[in-house]
């Protein structure tokens, strides 16, 4: 929750927003393969409506008991070299938020991206502004949120739907 200069190699379930919320990670992309209990070669193997249904469905299962981090990395893995993909992918990525976001059992959500689309094929060529769609309040709302802001926001939903429970 605080801005870091390195990424630490730590073992994903030890970091401190998992260990506090005690959250379920899904396909996450701090190894190749993804890390979390949907995972991912992080090549084109893996199409991307597999993918997002995957990610959807292990979402809406994990979300039943725990709080959930989850990444789709469709956009990143097929985007740098395939852009006429984009339109294909934003809209299979529509449809399964959608029915994500309508789900009356899930209480609050995070869907963001710290960045933007792939500029060109280059890996890390990005535009500079992602996503920010919440159900919590962004902190500044002239700003734009920083990646390590969501961390602490992702903690005070959780922290919300657990006093919210009595719990």
């Amino acid at each position: 929750m605080e801005p870091v200069k390195e990424v630490p190699s730590i073992d994903p379930t030890q970091a401190p927003l998992v260990k506090l919320t005690r959250a379920s990670l899904i396909n996450i992309p701090i190894t190749d393969p993804t890390y979390g209990k949907y995972s991912i070669k992080m090549n084109q193997e893996v199409d991307p409506t597999t993918e997002i249904n995957n990610v959807i469905s292990s979402v809406i299962a994990e979300a039943q008991t725990k709080p959930v981090i989850a990444s789709i990395n469709a956009l990143d893995r097929f985007l740098h070299l395939k852009p006429q993909m984009k339109c294909e992918i934003y809209n299979q990525l529509d449809r399964a938020l959608r029915n994500l976001i309508l789900r009356n059992d899930i209480t609050h959500m995070i869907l963001f991206s710290p960045y933007g689309n792939p500029q060109g094929p280059e890996e890390g060529n990005h535009s500079d502004y992602g996503v920010y769609i919440a159900t919590v309040t962004r902190p500044r709302h002239e700003d734009t949120v920083k990646i390590h802001e969501i961390g602490y926001l992702f903690n005070q939903a959780v922290e919300d739907i657990m006093a919210s429970q009595g719990l």
